[in-house]
């Protein structure tokens, strides 16, 4: 992965770091926490109890949103040349960089406005020198394509200006201040910023709070998303809050009159002009708010998440609670169980990520518990966790008649993959069935599939790179003698069974296939001579036969990989995924089934 700071300078990086994600860091910890009242209250909605929103998660969002715009580049967003490709990855860059600052203030008011927090501070004083520097810094593509927009549609801000207009969209990582069909509404959408960068904050906030408000004056009967935000606690429920009965415009953001004579007006032109320099960047700067929503989403939790005050959050495996395990100083450690469905539900995800056909594809850690009722409770928890994934992800591509999706894979065609947990094989299946509930209109699309979770890197790799095996039934039953010749007992796979989710790969000579000591996760067929096996225990290396499955004893016993397996030859295998070997490949010989084989064997007429 590319430095982040290839794309913007570290001073700039730097300062925003200490400035806020630092102070949130420093904030919530427990020393710090003991002294706030709210933080007692213990319902798990305290920032500090949230998903980190300090330094390394503005960093992971970051590496985020660069891996998602070049993966989904000609597959979820439209292919465009190399120069505007680069222009986003800066502003991505950018747009993640600011998008949590207003996170530094813990108060409900604080959570609830810190997308627009962040719009009004690139026009503020408070973050003048940052916006100067990113200014200064961008004699990359970044500011060169904002003066070229200015100097030839001269309707437009100046460019400087253009800049601050566009760092205020990091508001749109939010799809509950934006949601996907204001994003694809240029009017709409200018109307919300407008709002959002003149209004004063409080009074912004408590209209907000009134059940009758609908930015830009959405329909309610829109679907407006009543997302859980895991990420930010923005649920505040303060629905009792009246706003003030005033139209007085002295409650604006006095701020923004130094930059426009008449904000209403004048303010986000390019959103709407006619020229095709503005409607490019309109293109460019939606696409990259819809990879900064998607990269939000897809933020590492499970085994390494950790609130913002450095805290792990793990999942109990007898109640499927959360468990925080909280530090004061060096020399205290506390375990705080909590009820917290979020909570427990982003701790039991170990990884979600767009695989190269643009397809959500989601891990648990577990899927068995020990208490009465836990796996229904966890099952709820992870599923909260899953929709709360396909709406900043999947509805994020969503896209309307003015963004145009030739040849792209729509929202429609993406599917949810839930990976199996090696403990419950039923778990992922009882999270789909719950999302099934949830968006009937997606059967076909959420689906389990094995578990990747205890391969390495590489076979994960390698397995989410290469194409499943479309072979017809006749292939699929020559390819079964073969096996069976070798001794396996296949003669009773269902054939449509066995190969599903299995996948066709190629080795090149002198590639590693496993390696002793990592874990059985796959069970390979060579379809041809190449391979070399290399025991543990000093047993000498052999080469390994045509059509012979190999990995089947770590595999079946659940242990890690007694050799290492390396080509020697270009050649290509089947890989297939150890619960689909288990389920359906696995068959031992019984006793009268062996003495079958050895009458067969001495008749000299078995085959395998």
């Amino acid at each position: 992965m590319p430095s982040i700071d290839n794309y913007v300078s570290a001073a700039i990086r730097q300062q925003i770091e200490e400035r806020y994600y630092s102070r949130i860091n420093e904030q919530a910890r427990l020393e710090n926490l003991i002294h706030d009242p709210t933080f007692a209250e213990l319902d798990g909605r305290h920032v500090a109890l949230f998903a980190d929103h300090g330094v390394i998660h503005v960093r992971d969002v970051i590496q985020q949103v660069l891996a998602t715009l070049d993966t989904m580049h000609g597959i979820l967003i439209p292919s465009r040349p190399a120069e505007r490709l680069a222009w986003m990855r800066e502003y991505g860059v950018l747009l993640a960089l600011l998008h949590d600052i207003g996170m530094v203030d813990f108060s409900i008011f604080g959570r609830e406005m810190h997308p627009e927090t962040a719009a009004q501070a690139v026009f503020s004083a408070e973050l003048e020198d940052i916006v100067e520097l990113i200014w200064q810094d961008s004699g990359k593509s970044f500011a060169e394509r904002l003066r070229e927009l200015a100097e030839q549609d001269d309707c437009l801000q100046s460019p400087k200006l253009l800049m601050r207009e566009l760092l205020a969209l990091s508001m749109g990582h939010s799809k509950r201040k934006v949601p996907i069909e204001i994003l694809n509404d240029p009017g709409r959408f200018r109307q919300v910023m407008i709002e959002a960068i003149s209004a004063d904050l409080q009074v912004l906030f408590l209209r907000q709070q009134s059940a009758s408000y609908q930015p830009a004056e959405i329909d309610p009967s829109s679907g407006d998303d009543q997302d859980i935000v895991a990420d930010t606690g923005e649920s505040s429920g303060l629905s009792s809050i009246k706003p003030p009965e005033t139209n007085a415009t002295r409650f604006e953001n006095q701020v923004i009159a130094s930059y426009y004579d008449d904000v209403a007006t004048s303010a986000y032109q390019w959103m709407i002009s006619s020229h095709p320099l503005a409607f490019q960047l309109l293109e460019d700067a939606t696409d990259t708010i819809r990879i900064l929503r998607c990269a939000d989403a897809l933020r590492q939790r499970g085994t390494v998440l950790k609130t913002s005050g450095s805290y792990e959050v793990f999942v109990d495996q007898r109640s499927a609670n959360a468990v925080y395990a909280l530090r004061k100083g060096d020399d205290r450690l506390i375990l705080l169980e909590l009820p917290d469905a979020i909570s427990a539900g982003e701790a039991n995800i170990a990884s979600s990520q767009l695989d190269q056909n643009g397809d959500l594809r989601i891990s648990f850690h577990r899927g068995s518990f020990a208490n009465p009722g836990a796996v229904d409770h966890a099952t709820y928890c992870a599923a909260l966790i899953v929709q709360e994934i396909k709406e900043d992800v999947i509805d994020s591509f969503e896209r309307s008649t003015a963004f145009g999706q030739a040849d792209l894979k729509s929202p429609a065609e993406m599917k949810i993959l839930l990976e199996e947990t090696d403990d419950n094989l039923e778990f992922a299946a009882l999270v789909c069935q719950h999302m099934m509930r949830i968006y009937p209109d997606m059967v076909q699309n959420i689906n389990t599939v094995p578990t990747l979770e205890e391969s390495t890197e590489m076979e994960r790799e390698l397995y989410l790179s290469s194409a499943p095996v479309d072979w017809d039934l006749d292939k699929c039953s020559e390819i079964l003698a073969h096996i069976a010749s070798t001794g396996h007992l296949v003669t009773e796979l269902n054939l449509e069974q066995a190969f599903d989710q299995v996948k066709l790969i190629h080795l090149s000579n002198g590639q590693n296939l496993v390696e002793a000591g990592g874990a059985a996760a796959f069970v390979y067929i060579p379809l041809g001579a190449g391979l070399k096996i290399i025991p543990l225990g000093g047993y000498e290396p052999f080469m390994a036969q045509p059509w012979a499955p190999l990995g089947i004893t770590g595999v079946i016993r659940g242990a890690v990989r007694n050799a290492t397996i390396v080509a020697s030859a270009d050649l290509e295998l089947l890989m297939i995924p150890k619960s689909v070997y288990l389920r359906h490949w696995y068959k031992p010989y019984s006793q009268g089934e062996f003495r079958h084989w050895l009458h067969e064997e001495r008749l000299g007429k078995t085959d395998g």
